[in-house]
């Protein structure tokens, strides 16, 4: 079959629709709101729910250019549902078909402002978003260089995690987060807004997920954390359990006196700050609360002693003197680790044996064999990296491959895939499509030449950073090993090949380790400072989420204009737009696309029907804002009628914004000189009167029906925020004269403006 025939991307998007095999979900998008002062509520639609989210990522690209794409199952909402928050891609919805996402991902491709995408995250579970489905978006792209990264787990919990960790990593100190109930998506949807932290979805009753509970614990959830919706919507029993909960401290299994409770703080403090810093804290000042403040310190100022790793060299009660050995501390401990760690993984210095170049290699070379295929199959030719070519004795790929794969993985070598018959038997060390074709390394076969090469080595001393020691090190402390400005890694033995995956994998183990031992030294330090408060004859309770606040609506439209009011008088945003998604069930998922979507809040809206008072009064609010540029309205108008569009925008002039602004004079339309096309390459078209343009809102021109060009949908054409107009025609021949007619919706005096673009078929 032909592909490159079959799925051939022109302007016109009903084929998109017709070729992912659902049907149109909202009627065609209703006309642009204009407001007063040259501002306007513009419709963010397509056909139908995927092709919306294509229109909401072209957007996004407007608001600064990503190279990630989310792919979200399109009926997967409760997956889905706190994806808005990731920042640094589009979120795109998918079909559940094969032909569907075959098209999608040619669509990207060809598009003007998503051809730039090179990564695809599936975002879900493998049954929600299966990696098949991700592997077809891909094959028709050959933009992609990677596809490997998924967001999910076994549940809602866990898949929200996976999202909250992918943009807040650590969470940071006191993260303040939005708490939603987890088993009705609405408020969730809505908070894709907030960017200065992340949607946590909570169970509304019985035990917390454990994930959301260890992310939760690990980022330090803030007590100025908010949660959306009253006590009957999530109860503070739930929430309390996302914090150290009630813990109480009982004093009595410490020592009974001030001053041993006193002791136990400094001991605990020089353990984890290390005793350098600890002793330097002025902890001797009259101010009891100061004191405890910073852990009792010595106030001996800088004082430069030895700092080690042994814990024994502590000293709480002279401190230790210059040139004297020291603790560094378990924080400053794991700082210094973090950055060697870094820079053994990180270094990639030209002709040196580091991790990220050996490793590098290998992926290099089977990224260049898949996309090698994914080349020869969207030009309609076979693949050549088959498994049957692969086991062909002397392959030149899999020799390339194999030769950089020993280099770094200890001098093992790949297997070869076998066949019986033709047909595949044993795919070796690869792995291959439902066609033979290579699409990687099987992950888990490498893992288990990575750990055999771990159980082998144990504790010998066999790694030098650098040249350096020359005894050797064992994988546990290559972690720490400081090397100069190259960070290659070689054996003591001359001529061994070190197993590159298996240093980094031992690399992050140590770090992670770390990590647990000084997270436990921290417990320990709160801890001991609750029990000295607690005194000698009571017992504290530390920990509790009661006192967060709640955004308290009556329903979802509610709920969203008090998440909106909240984000906008926190300044945890900057209000420049508004987006208005629909509120029904039927149309929520495109509150998911409109998270991605950069500043300004989302407020839902019915489909049709009044505003709800409180939507009025949030946009009428927004409205004085001076920063307020307009807004959009997401879907077509079977999501949101024209009717609530018109209303919406209503009540933003009368918000005082633009009431008394004058209206702006009407821009002269772009002007064309003779556009012509002269063969299949694409030709740019300037306007003439570039001084005078207004910025061109479409970003795809429209094919006109009277177009005299026989097959127009294949010609692909664009147009940029200055109104420079793209045109290529694949069927231009050089014979007779047709004309390409186009239209582009723009602010000028003429809207929409007309264009003919002369070709010969």
């Amino acid at each position: 079959m032909n592909l490159k025939k079959k799925f051939v991307i022109g302007a016109a998007s009903l084929a998109l629709v017709a070729g992912m095999g659902v049907a149109p979900a909202m009627a065609a998008a209703g006309d642009p709101v204009l407001l007063p002062g040259g501002k306007k509520l513009v419709r963010v639609a397509g056909d139908a729910r995927v092709e919306t989210s294509l229109e909401a990522a072209k957007l996004r690209m407007k608001q600064g250019t990503v190279s990630r794409a989310y792919l979200v199952n399109q009926n997967a909402l409760v997956d889905a549902a706190t994806a808005g928050m990731v920042k640094d891609g589009v979120v795109i919805l998918v079909p559940s078909d094969k032909a569907g996402q075959l098209l999608l991902g040619a669509t990207m491709h060809k598009d003007p402002q998503l051809k730039d995408v090179r990564t695809l995250v599936a975002v879900g579970g493998e049954t929600v978003m299966p990696k098949a489905a991700v592997d077809n978006v891909a094959k028709m792209n050959p933009s992609i260089t990677d596809k490997s990264e998924r967001l999910g787990g076994e549940n809602r919990y866990e898949t929200n995690v996976a999202i909250a960790k992918k943009v807040f990593p650590n969470g940071g100190a006191n993260q303040e987060f939005l708490l939603a109930r987890g088993d009705n998506m609405v408020d969730a949807l809505t908070a894709g807004a907030y960017e200065n932290g992340p949607t946590l979805l909570v169970n509304p009753s019985g035990k917390v997920d454990p994930a959301t509970v260890a992310y939760a614990k690990k980022a330090k959830i803030s007590t100025k954390s908010v949660i959306l919706g009253g006590e009957g919507v999530l109860p503070t029993a739930q929430v309390e359990q996302l914090f150290e909960g009630k813990v109480a401290v009982d004093p009595w299994k410490y020592q009974t006196t001030n001053a041993d409770l006193k002791k136990a703080v400094q001991e605990a403090a020089a353990a984890y700050e290390g005793q350098k810093v600890w002793q330097g804290l002025n902890g001797k000042t009259q101010d009891a609360d100061d004191n405890l403040k910073n852990f009792f310190g010595l106030n001996k100022g800088t004082v430069n002693c030895t700092e080690t790793e042994d814990i024994t060299d502590i000293d709480v009660k002279d401190g230790i003197a210059a040139g004297k050995k020291c603790f560094v501390g378990y924080k400053k401990s794991l700082a210094n680790l973090k950055v060697n760690a870094q820079a053994l993984l990180d270094a990639k210095n030209s002709g040196k044996k580091t991790i990220k170049n050996q490793l590098g290699a290998v992926k290099d070379a089977v990224d260049a064999a898949v996309a090698s295929n994914v080349s020869a199959m969207s030009s309609g030719q076979p693949a050549p990296n088959t498994a049957a070519a692969l086991a062909t004795a002397g392959n030149a790929t899999f020799n390339g491959i194999n030769q950089k794969f020993m280099a770094a993985y200890g001098g093992v070598s790949l297997t070869k895939p076998t066949l019986v018959n033709g047909e595949l038997d044993n795919p070796g060390s690869f792995t291959f499509d439902g066609d033979g074709n290579m699409t990687g390394l099987d992950q888990k076969k490498i893992d288990q030449i990575v750990d055999n090469y771990i159980a082998d080595k144990g504790d010998t001393e066999f790694i030098k950073v650098d040249g350096n020691p020359g005894a050797g090190v064992k994988l546990a402390d290559v972690a720490k090993t400081q090397g100069g400005t190259d960070y290659e890694l070689t054996a003591v033995n001359a001529g061994e090949v070190l197993n590159y995956a298996a240093v980094k994998k031992a690399i992050e183990a140590r770090v992670a380790e770390q990590v647990k031992t000084t997270a436990e030294a921290k417990k320990a330090l709160d801890k001991a400072v609750a029990a000295y408060k607690a005194g000698p004859e009571a017992k504290v309770t530390v920990g509790t989420g009661s006192g967060l606040a709640r955004l308290v609506g009556e329903d979802r439209y509610q709920t969203s204009a008090l998440l909106s009011y909240w984000l906008r008088a926190e300044k945890k945003f900057t209000d420049t737009f508004v987006y208005l998604a629909s509120g029904d069930d039927a149309h929520l998922i495109d509150s998911v696309v409109a998270g991605q979507l950069q500043h300004g809040p989302i407020l839902l809206v019915p489909t049709s029907g009044d505003l709800k008072p409180s939507t009025v009064s949030e946009l009428t609010l927004m409205g004085k804002q001076k920063t307020l540029q307009g807004g959009y309205v997401m879907g077509g108008t079977g999501a949101v009628e024209d009717a609530v569009a018109q209303a919406a925008g209503k009540a933003i002039a009368e918000g005082g914004k633009f009431v008394n602004a004058p209206a702006a004079p009407a821009a002269a339309s772009p002007a064309y000189g003779t556009m012509d096309l002269s063969d299949t390459n694409e030709k740019v078209f300037q306007p003439t009167n570039a001084a005078a343009n207004p910025s061109c809102t479409a970003e795809t021109l429209t094919l006109d029906p009277s177009s005299t060009a026989t097959n127009p949908t294949s010609v692909v054409a664009s147009v940029d925020a200055q109104c420079k107009i793209k045109v290529k025609d694949p069927g231009y021949t050089g014979s007779d004269a047709k004309t390409i007619v186009l239209k582009i919706q723009n602010t000028g005096a003429t809207n929409p403006l007309t264009v003919t673009v002369n070709t010969k078929r």
